[in-house]
């Protein structure tokens, strides 16, 4: 048996090239998951809050890749953390937070990573 080990070093060049492309669109379709479902928890009074939920374009640099979510309300971090509040209409309190635990958005990320990854190397 024979191995060209330039082929092997080529698609290894290849994945590498791809993998923070890869992983930047795998957090940015998470976090637009995320997104979606914290805004299904998010207390409602008029719907603004509800409204200016984010998901910013993903950065690439340094070796990783992130991406910004959040909701753009001047009272958007006090109904995050008050844990006290009545929510008459529905919603939660940490509504960000509990859609973006790890323990619920790890796996959705290494799987599309996984694709991702698998459709570069054909």
């Amino acid at each position: 048996m024979q191995l060209d080990s330039r082929e092997l070093v080529t698609r290894l060049d290849r994945l590498k090239g791809a993998l923070p492309r890869v992983i930047a669109g795998a957090v940015f379709e998470v976090a637009q998951e995320a997104m979606t479902e914290s805004k299904a928890l998010v207390p409602v009074d008029t719907g603004v809050l509800r409204a200016t939920g984010y998901v910013a374009p993903p950065e690439i640099g340094n070796g990783t890749a992130s991406v910004e979510v959040g909701y753009n309300t001047p009272y958007a971090a006090r109904v995050h953390e008050d844990l006290t509040a009545n929510h008459p209409n529905g919603g939660q309190a940490k509504y960000l937070e509990t859609a973006l635990q790890p323990r619920r958005i790890r796996g959705r990320i290494v799987t599309r990573i996984k694709r991702g990854m698998e459709a570069v190397n054909g």
